[in-house]
């Protein structure tokens, strides 16, 4: 008699090919090493910093690609994404997106997006579990974005986005036989 046991397994780092992309408006700092998305500490992290020291637009962005050869059905998908966006001057506006995909077959499927914007100095730090589960995928993308605005006053925005952690996890079947 064969009785199947399930256990989670973390897609290992040393199957994973890996990608960050950053942007920016202009010159900007960036943060960490790449790597820092998949070493499985969630303080870690790699981002980009903008600072803009006059009237008009900082925007920031990173891209965090993680893709494999063989597809795994995952449950769950674990990560944690930074966004701030501070406007220091007058007539301010700032926003944040975040958005989570996996990759099926050729396809890229969105399982995650927030986003918010405001009149000032606005930011977020989602650390989320998600345990929908998909089929078949060989690929996690998460992408985060700042963008901040002012004019006059103290004419400079700030921007940061970060990735600090992208997990997938499978369930792994095993079969043990023996007498009863």
């Amino acid at each position: 008699m064969s009785v199947p046991i399930g256990n989670i397994n973390k897609i290992p780092q040393a199957d994973v090919s890996h990608s960050d992309t950053l942007t920016a408006s202009g010159t900007y700092d960036e943060y960490n090493a790449v790597g820092q998305t998949s070493d499985n500490d969630f303080s870690t992290y790699h981002g980009v910093h903008r600072n803009n020291p006059d009237d008009g637009t900082c925007t920031v962005s990173i891209t965090s690609e993680h893709t494999w050869s063989v597809a795994k059905d995952l449950n769950p998908v674990k990560f944690k994404l930074y966004a701030r966006a501070y406007p220091h001057g007058n007539y301010a506006t700032s926003s944040y997106t975040f958005t989570v995909w996996v990759k099926q077959g050729t396809s890229w499927t969105q399982i995650y997006s927030s986003s918010s914007s405001g009149s000032s100095d606005i930011s977020e730090t989602p650390n989320q579990t998600l345990t929908t589960g998909w089929e078949g995928v060989t690929g996690i993308k998460a992408y985060a974005y700042a963008t901040a605005y002012s004019y006059e006053g103290d004419r400079q925005q700030d921007c940061y986005a970060y990735v600090y952690e992208v997990q997938g996890f499978y369930r792994k079947k095993k079969c043990y036989s023996g007498v009863v």
